[in-house]
């Protein structure tokens, strides 16, 4: 009864897994700057679950095979015990954009401690030092497999480390995803030390891994990698919902922001400085809208907002408050080159379009004849 109840847990833990990493893979998340850390996180927890699942079947029955198939599953259950936490610090590390360099070393190091793990787990039939299997095929935890617990914990120690004093723009609720995986699988970590035979921690560890899909993954699929900024594609799900939705209602302008020169500060100062612009011009805006705008990184240095109003006063006001920030930003040095800006707006209801598409095109000509007029001066 209780190897049925163990089975159940572990098959509804694979299906659950299975269905995030199916979602996952689909084209928008794979835009995700994050996406294939969250997958290989979903694969190391999937193959520790089967193998859970296998040597609860095996464990305990007489014979040669079980007997050589519990050493085998239990080399890769206990010598991949530590990639879940190891693969999230990445994944952390990813999302919170930090510096690549940084990155190489840490995941040097960690996989020279993974293959250590699996060194001492490769031994372990021979010298038992993680495991025994003893000779009526039965488990039991050798002397060092408290270095399987402690390297775990310190990853995730570390992963909240970064997550809680890193300043990066997110949310509390994501963060606060993030973080589940500190305290699911710790708790199943613990359990399973203190009551052996339990075999809970990635079961736990899935209960993490859909909270972050559920509060994060979905989330980065509509947030532009570089900027922060909502994407095209939420753009475009945004206005038409505006349009579709609330009763017909209309009252809103549309602004397409172009940054000047562009490709001349990416030739002459080269690409990292673009990227540079993009960042600083995203936060520009994010400081100059209000709560109630919606923003979005329409492709390359083309920006959109979405602003709530009946008359484009409103408009000139956020040109005005962009207008003030950018100048703060010019003058305080920290850009090689002066940032300047071409833009388009109008109101929906005023502008004699009678779908999105247009509209949209309509403000995009505005925006270039602008950026023309500008050239010929």
């Amino acid at each position: 009864m209780e190897f049925v109840q163990t089975a159940d847990i572990n098959i509804f833990s694979i299906i659950v897994l299975a269905i995030l990493y199916f979602f996952s893979n689909d084209y928008k998340a794979g835009q995700s700057r994050t996406n294939d850390s969250f997958k290989a996180l979903i694969r190391s927890v999937l193959f520790l679950i089967v193998c859970d699942l296998i040597w609860n079947i095996v464990n305990g029955n007489p014979g040669e095979p079980y007997f050589w198939i519990n050493n085998i599953v239990n080399f890769f259950r206990n010598g991949f015990s530590v990639l879940p936490s190891m693969l999230w610090v990445r994944y952390i590390m990813r999302y919170i954009g930090y510096p690549y360099e940084k990155r190489k070393v840490y995941n040097r190091v960690s996989d020279l401690l993974f293959i250590t793990c699996l060194i001492l787990n490769a031994l372990s039939p021979l010298y038992g030092l993680t495991y025994t299997i003893h000779q009526d095929n039965v488990y039991s935890r050798g002397p060092l497999y408290f270095i399987l617990v402690i390297i775990p914990v310190v990853y995730m120690l570390l992963g909240a480390w970064f997550i809680m004093f890193n300043k990066i723009d997110y949310q509390k609720s994501r963060a606060l995803s993030i973080l589940s995986f500190v305290f699911f699988p710790l708790l199943g970590l613990f359990l399973q030390v203190l009551f052996f035979g339990v075999t809970l921690v990635w079961n736990f560890s899935t209960i993490a891994i859909f909270l972050i899909y559920m509060k994060v993954q979905i989330k980065e699929q509509d947030t532009d990698y570089l900027t922060g900024l909502n994407t095209r594609a939420s753009f475009d799900h945004h206005i038409s919902s505006i349009v579709t939705t609330d009763n017909g209602k209309k009252d809103f302008a549309l602004m397409m922001i172009d940054i000047d020169k562009f490709k001349q500060i990416n030739d002459e100062y080269g690409h990292k400085s673009g990227d540079e612009a993009l960042v600083e011009f995203s936060n520009v805006l994010k400081n100059s809208v209000r709560a109630t705008d919606f923003i979005a990184r329409y492709g390359g240095d083309e920006f959109v907002i979405v602003i709530e109003c009946k008359r484009l006063h409103e408009a000139d006001r956020l040109i005005e408050r962009i207008g003030r920030e950018l100048e703060r930003l010019n003058e305080s040095g920290k850009l090689q080159y002066k940032l300047t800006f071409s833009y388009g707006v109008s109101l929906f209801s005023e502008s004699g379009k009678e779908n999105t598409d247009k509209f949209v095109d309509y403000v995009d000509m505005l925006m270039y004849r602008q950026k023309r007029q500008k050239s010929t001066i």
